[in-house]
């Protein structure tokens, strides 16, 4: 007959620590950014577009603020999705550099570049979720349209008279823009 004698100090102790990591691989799951948006360009003509995603702490200045540098472009009839900034440059439309301003979540500000292997630590992406876009029309017109940090507002569609047509859908966290003549 054996007898197992444990050490109530360890044991709880081993405890602790299993139930803080249990909790911490909960927290990155549920915080992970896992939406997606979703860009299809109907018009005939190519359209340039940048991308930004934020945080939902408005007493943190939106931060993290992640936004694409340069502007990528979407050919006419086509569908891209972005999903993470670190495989934003597996897409048909590539986006290499990423401004990041998340000094106020703990996180350093700088350049990311995704084909340099400068990547965006997810501690800092996961607390954002897609929030803007900037498109530029064949004729040179920008117009933004993006959700507020806070969730209550924001502009979801381009102005009446604009050259192009684009609107910004959101359903479960994801993100929908369609651009039309």
């Amino acid at each position: 007959m054996t007898i197992i004698i444990l050490n109530y100090h360890q044991t709880k102790t081993d405890m602790k620590r299993i139930a803080l990591l249990v909790l911490m691989v909960m927290a990155s799951i549920a915080y992970s950014q896992t939406n997606t948006i979703q860009i299809i360009n109907y018009t005939p003509n190519p359209v340039q577009f940048k991308l930004k995603g934020t945080g939902n702490f408005v007493v943190i200045d939106c931060q993290p603020i992640i936004e694409s540098v340069n502007y990528a472009t979407i050919n006419s009839g086509q569908s891209v999705i972005f999903n993470q900034y670190n495989n934003s440059m597996t897409t048909s439309s590539p986006i290499p550099l990423w401004k990041v301003i998340s000094s106020a979540v703990g996180g350093d500000d700088y350049t990311a570049n995704i084909p340099a292997g400068i990547t965006i630590p997810a501690f800092v992406s996961n607390l954002s979720k897609w929030s803007n876009i900037e498109i530029v029309s064949p004729t040179g017109d920008h117009y933004q349209l993006y959700k507020d940090c806070e969730g209550t507002g924001g502009v979801f569609s381009t102005p009446a008279g604009a050259t192009i047509t684009a609107q910004w859908n959101q359903l479960a966290g994801n993100a929908l823009v369609l651009i039309t003549p």
